[in-house]
Order: C-alpha cells, then sequence, then structure tokens
C-alpha cells in the first residue's frame, strides 16, 4: 500500500524543510501497515510511557526507521519532556479542523492522525487506514487499506443506565459478516415503548413503563395470565399496522395481556444502524420482564416473545438475558449481518425453553431475500421452501451494484428470483413491494394461524424438492407440527433442535392449506388430448379448482398428483371432475372417471369416489363416495 504521489505535504502544522525526492520517501513510510502495527504494539510495550498519551501524531514527517521519530532515537526520548509539545502534543492541543474524523474515530482508538493538504490519514488500533476529504477539497480516497487486526480483542463499549454495557468486541464486530456493526444508540434516542393490550382495554391500550413501575400497577395487566411481546424489525412500527393488529387478535380469543414492543426510532435509517441498536431493545425487554418478576413474581416460563425480522434477534438478546422464557417465535429472521455468525449474536434455540421460526423470504442462491436461511430454532419452518411466496412478485431480477449499495444505505431493494422448480417470469421494472411481501408473509401467517389451527400442517423432510416429490408423505409416527401460533403444541418439540419442516400456502389470505394425493381413473374414449381437473366446494361456498394433468390421455389410465386443497378437508361439501379440450379434440369426445382416490397426507386416510357414465368437455361430472 503506497500513499497516492500527488499528495502534498501538510501545510497545517509545521515541519522542516525537504526536497520533493525527499518528501515522497519520508511520507510514503506512515502508510505500511506493518508499521503502523509496530508503532502501536511498541507503544504498548513502553511502561514507562505517559498513560494519558495513547498514540501517535504524525506532524509531516515520519523516519522510515522504527527507531528514529523525527532524527531522534526512540529509545532516547523522554516522553515526560515531549509529551504537550509540537513533537508529542496532547489531543486536547491538536487543531479539530475536521469533525467528521472526530464523529467516526474515537480519541482513545486513534493511533496516527496526520494532516496533508487535501486530505486526512488515520490508523485506529485496529488497524484500519482511512483517508479523509478536508473542508473544500476533494476526496482523495477512502478506504485505501483493508481491514487488519493488529489487536482483535481492542473495541470501544457503550454504557447505559440499568441496561449495562455494550461492545464492540468480536463477536458483535469485526468478524466475517459484521465487519461493521458497531455501538448501539442510548435506549432515550430511539423512544422505546411498552404498549399493553388486554380484554380489558379492548380496542384501546396503555402505554406501561417499568422505569415507571406504576403505570403498571394501574393498567390491566395481570401476572396470572400469559404475558406475549411483539417486536417489530427494520422500517416498522410497534404503533400501528401488523403489530397492533395481532395484539388485539390475542386478547380476543385468549385471556392474555399482549405487550407491543416499539422501537421505531430505532429502527429506521441505515440498517447497520438498526442491527446495533436490536441489541438495546432486547435489553429493554429483559429488563422489563424483570420489573414483572419483581413486582408480581411473574415467571420466565409464563412470557412468549414474538419477533419479525430485526425483532426476533432483539428477542434472542432478550432470551439470553433473562434465561428460562418459555417460547420465542422469530418471524423470518433478518439474515444480513446475522446468517453464519455465533450464537450469541442471533436468535439461538439455547434463547428459550421452545423456538420456532417461520422463513419466508430466506436469501437462498439465486434468490435475493432479506431473511435467514440456516436453522434458528428448535422448529423451522419453511413454507413454500421459505424464499418464494405465491402471491407475490416472483420475477428475476439481476443484482447491481447499485441494488447492493441501497440495501447497505437501508433502503428496500427489490431484486427477486424464483427458485429452480418455478418457472420465471419475464423480469420488469423493479418494485419494492416485492420484497416487502414476501418478507412480510411470515407474520400474516401467524396472524392466520391464530384463526385457523389445522391450517399450516409441516412435514419433516430434507429439502423442499424432496417435499414436492411427495417423498416426504405422509407424517411420521409422532406426528407432524403445526406451524405458527399453536407449534407448541407439537409433542415432540423438544426432542432435538434444528428440526426442518416444509409445507406450501395458499397464494391469499387466509394462505391456509391442506395436502392431498390424487389419482384419477380414466374412462371414455381411448385417447384424446385434453386437461383433467378436480373441483372442490367448500361448505362456505368457496370453490377450487386444481389441474392434474394436460397433454395426452388414455382410457383405463391412471393419473396421480400432490395438491395442496386450500379447502379443510372437513368443510369439503362436494367434489367434482371436469375435462378441457384443446384444439385438436374431437367435438364427440367424451370422458369421465371410474375411480378417484384422494389420500390427506396429514394422516394417509384415503377417501375413494365414483363417476356415472362420460360427460363431454366443460361439463362437471359430480363424484359420490363409492
Amino acid at each position: 500500500m503506497v500513499l497516492p504521489r500527488s499528495l502534498s505535504r501538510s501545510n497545517s502544522l509545521p515541519h522542516p524543510a525537504v526536497t520533493a525526492k525527499s518528501h515522497v520517501a519520508d511520507c510514503a513510510a506512515p502508510f505500511s501497515i506493518g508499521k503502523f502495527a509496530t508503532l502501536t504494539l511498541q507503544e504498548r510495550r513502553d511502561k514507562n510511557a505517559e498513560k494519558e498519551h495513547k498514540r501517535y501524531h504524525s506532524l509531516g514527517n515520519i523516519s522510515r526507521s522504527n527507531d528514529k521519530i523525527n532524527g531522534a532515537p526512540r529509545s532516547k526520548l523522554d516522553t515526560a519532556k515531549v509529551l504537550g509539545t509540537a513533537l508529542c502534543p496532547r489531543i486536547n492541543e491538536v487543531p479539530l479542523l475536521e469533525p467528521l474524523v472526530c464523529k467516526k474515530i474515537a480519541h482513545e482508538r486513534l493511533t496516527v492522525l496526520l494532516f496533508l493538504e487535501d486530505c486526512i490519514i488515520t490508523a485506529c488500533q485496529e488497524g484500519l487506514i482511512c483517508t479523509w476529504a478536508r473542508p473544500g477539497k476533494a476526496m482523495i480516497g477512502i478506504w485505501i487499506a483493508a481491514l487488519y487486526l493488529l489487536d482483535p480483542t481492542a473495541g470501544e463499549k457503550a454504557c447505559y443506565q440499568r441496561l449495562g454495557c455494550f461492545s464492540d468486541k468480536p463477536p458483535w464486530a469485526g468478524i466475517p459478516g459484521r465487519f461493521l456493526a458497531g455501538l448501539p444508540d442510548s435506549p432515550e434516542s430511539m423512544n422505546i415503548s411498552f404498549t399493553l393490550y388486554t380484554k380489558e382495554t379492548g380496542n384501546n391500550s396503555q402505554v406501561i413503563s417499568a422505569i415507571h413501575s406504576s403505570t403498571i400497577k394501574d393498567s390491566h395487566f395481570c401476572s396470572r395470565r400469559k404475558t406475549r411481546f411483539i417486536v417489530h424489525g427494520f422500517m416498522s412500527t410497534g404503533k400501528r399496522g401488523w403489530v397492533v393488529e395481532m395484539c388485539l387478535l390475542l386478547v380476543e380469543v385468549e385471556d392474555v395481556n399482549c405487550i407491543a414492543v416499539d422501537w421505531e426510532d430505532g429502527a429506521k435509517g441505515i440498517y447497520i444502524s438498526a442491527v446495533n441498536n436490536l441489541r438495546v431493545v432486547g435489553a429493554e425487554i429483559a429488563y422489563f420482564i424483570n420489573t414483572l418478576m419483581k413486582m408480581f413474581r411473574c415467571c420466565p416460563s409464563h412470557i412468549h416473545i414474538i419477533g419479525h425480522s430485526l425483532g426476533a434477534h432483539a428477542a434472542g438478546e432478550a432470551g439470553r438475558r433473562i434465561r428460562g422464557i418459555q417460547r420465542i417465535t422469530g418471524l423470518d429472521p433478518a439474515g444480513p449481518f446475522f446468517e453464519g455468525t455465533p450464537p450469541k449474536v442471533r436468535l439461538d434455540p439455547t434463547d428459550a425453553r421452545f423456538v420456532d421460526v417461520i422463513h419466508s423470504n430466506a436469501a437462498q442462491f439465486p434468490t435475493v431475500g432479506v431473511g435467514m436461511v440456516n436453522t434458528t430454532g428448535h422448529l423451522d419452518f419453511y413454507p413454500n421452501g421459505g424464499s418464494i411466496m405465491p402471491g407475490c412478485d416472483d420475477v428475476i431480477i439481476p443484482v447491481t451494484k447499485k441494488d447492493c449499495q441501497i440495501f447497505a444505505e437501508g433502503k428496500p431493494t427489490s431484486n427477486i428470483a424464483a427458485l429452480p422448480h418455478r418457472k420465471p417470469e419475464p423480469a420488469r421494472a423493479p418494485d419494492a413491494n416485492s420484497l416487502i411481501c414476501h418478507h412480510s408473509r411470515s407474520h400474516q401467517f401467524y396472524f392466520q394461524s391464530i384463526l385457523h389451527p389445522n391450517g399450516f400442517l409441516g412435514y419433516p423432510c430434507r429439502t423442499y424438492e424432496f417435499f414436492q416429490s411427495g417423498i416426504c408423505f405422509p407424517c411420521p409416527r409422532e406426528g407432524c407440527p403445526m406451524m405458527g401460533h399453536y407449534a407448541d403444541q407439537f409433542p415432540a418439540k423438544l426432542e432435538k433442535i434444528n428440526q426442518k419442516y416444509f409445507l406450501n400456502t395458499g397464494a391469499h389470505p387466509p394462505y391456509t392449506s391442506w395436502s392431498h394425493r390424487i389419482s384419477i381413473k380414466l374412462s371414455g374414449m381411448k385417447k384424446v388430448r385434453g386437461e383433467l381437473n378436480i373441483v372442490f366446494h367448500g361448505t362456505d361456498g368457496f370453490t377450487k379448482q386444481y389441474e392434474i394433468i394436460c397433454g395426452l390421455l388414455h382410457q383405463g389410465s391412471i393419473y396421480t398428483k400432490y395438491v395442496n386443497v386450500e379447502i379443510n378437508p372437513r368443510n369439503i361439501e362436494k367434489v367434482e371432475f371436469l375435462w378441457n379440450k384443446n384444439i385438436l379434440t374431437q367435438l364427440w369426445a367424451r370422458l369421465g372417471t371410474e375411480m378417484v382416490h384422494i389420500i390427506n397426507e396429514e394422516d394417509g386416510h384415503v377417501s375413494t369416489y365414483c363417476g356415472n357414465g362420460n360427460v363431454k368437455y366443460g361439463i362437471p361430472q359430480l363424484l359420490t363416495p363409492c
């Protein structure tokens, strides 16, 4: 790494006169990472050095020699004499001309500060070397050196009353996937609030605070009830929208305390800032639970935290601080800065007695997503494969450098790619709503699962491709769990961690779906081209048609397909057979069903139906139990 030759010496501080040739030679040396490492380590070994002075400030001429500074041997320098002089000024004596540097690098971590005509060169304890444009000057270059860890244990910390201290040491920063992570903002700046919903509050709510505990005593909070916290994610809010709607639904169907956690001010802006801030949110939730335990002797086993996106990891942080929480539900936990990181950083099965996760926008290549791919709970559900949700825009749009920059700045992007088993649609203009749709389906699924306890059955399977092929049906002897609100009723939920379950959902609310294997034995003409369909009629008037096969059809052949029926089998009123011809089909062709088998893949129950004779295309044939 060599400083660009176009840079001239600094004129902001005095320095010896040198020739142009000697200037290049002297100026290039300080920019060796090895030199910075030597200076930093040597200073730490010097036990007699003044403690207040923790860094070197380059004043324009640093010799190539490691043993000399401005011609004087380092071993002979008397730090007590040079401290406070132009050779080695104190930090408060250095002209702070560029406030940008002061904001980006804390003075405790600064090891080199070099003023040049067009820019400032800085180096900190971690070995990060940067150039900063000086006021009114063009930027020479930013990030001129790669990250080089001189001391991985060095770092800063931020301490807040009640919550303790937060460090940016590994694994919070400085590890693969989290190089740029840092420290969280204060809880006051995030304006974190807790809003209580109960049967007594109806459509209203009560703002309660652990700091002002009297607000809890004066509220409708009841310690005999279960308490469910709901935590939103990036660029969202807990004061309206899905969080409030879910709380209102929960208190309607259950006798619970539902607490909506709002950290909107900490979740907006740049994404990496929200990543840092969620640690404080988790700590505030833990502090709130501690207050409930002290005031009402509440037990953590009556606590359930539901978190979406970054809120899922905030729930994990709360669980890490309060051991014994009964359940944490992660709704599409955020992937960037969490995928592949240590369990301490992200949601993990150890954060609660039971952790269940719904993946709806996992970033599986070539899909661009914002959720986690890997399992991170006891039960991990992957509806529709966990990446692309039916009903959202399934398009393939090439990922560009600009898209990466937009996401780094915390703005939503919309580059969605279809899973390999789906046929992609033609690419069109990016639509931010597409990405949001997939990511938000997780909390929409959970909402609907409260109303439809049997509508989201998950099947154990290695991959979604295996699940689609039908080899994972029916459920094993121990049964299958329900994705969503009633996942904790699965008897085998705690037998092991990282259990994968797959299912398909509907494209529209309520998104419920039941897997069936349908087999049709055909009667009628010996050979005809057309399309076979089965039509289900529900007791509520809902009708849905499902294609079984399209192509050349043969009399006496059996055609089988796995179908996800959006009508509860208990609510199916009647079943019909319907076939359609193509342009080459004879007008007098007739087809019918000799027998239809419908197998419920949950329990393997078989329902057999028979048709009566043959029908013309487009005319439904009613099927009756055989």
